[in-house]
């Protein structure tokens, strides 16, 4: 995003899992960690939830012709692996990411990362 909405606000996604703190129009903070779609006039007033949970990772914000929002998202398989990844130091997410992306056939792609499923689910690192 940002997307622009059929009623003149601006929509955007925010996923699960990061913390971060807007602040409505009643001047009180919003803290969440939770995955929302926001929405604000053009001039960045009027923030506001406007869809909260039920999600892992919005994606995208669309419209229909009579204004009615559909989102894509992304649904967590394998929430304990990704609990105990998501804590990991950022140089060993990077790490495995690289080694899994780096692979050349596809399906090494596709093997590497179900053991680092596997391993994190486990609680384990893989190195």
């Amino acid at each position: 995003g940002p997307y622009a909405g059929c009623d003149g606000y601006l929509y955007w996604c925010k996923g699960a899992f990061a913390e971060q703190t807007w602040t409505l129009p009643t001047g009180r903070p919003f803290t969440t960690r939770a995955a929302h779609i926001f929405r604000a006039r053009p001039d960045g007033t009027q923030i506001e939830p406007v869809l909260t949970g039920g999600m892992d990772n919005p994606v995208n914000v669309a419209f229909l012709p009579n204004g009615e929002r559909f989102l894509s998202c992304t649904f967590l398989q394998h929430p304990e692996a990704w609990a105990f990844f998501t804590t990991q130091p950022a140089s060993y997410r990077k790490t495995v990411q690289y080694w899994i992306m780096s692979a050349k056939q596809e399906a090494t792609q596709h093997t590497r990362l179900e053991k680092l499923i596997r391993a994190s689910a486990l609680g384990k690192r893989l190195f």
